[in-house]
């Protein structure tokens, strides 16, 4: 909750677990280069499976 949030809000709580849900889940691709987690994150958002 300190640093990136201040308050979360009833409205808002599930968009936050998933983000950290999706964080935890790639976490083995924070090792990666930088693009690898960003091309995850847009075929994520498109709907694309590789």
């Amino acid at each position: 909750m300190f640093g990136q949030f201040h308050s979360v809000s009833g409205r808002h709580l599930q968009k936050y677990v998933d983000e950290f849900c999706f964080r935890y889940n790639m976490r083995h691709v924070l090792r990666a280069p930088a693009w690898t987690m960003f091309d995850k994150t847009i075929n994520r958002a498109l709907g694309v499976t590789i």
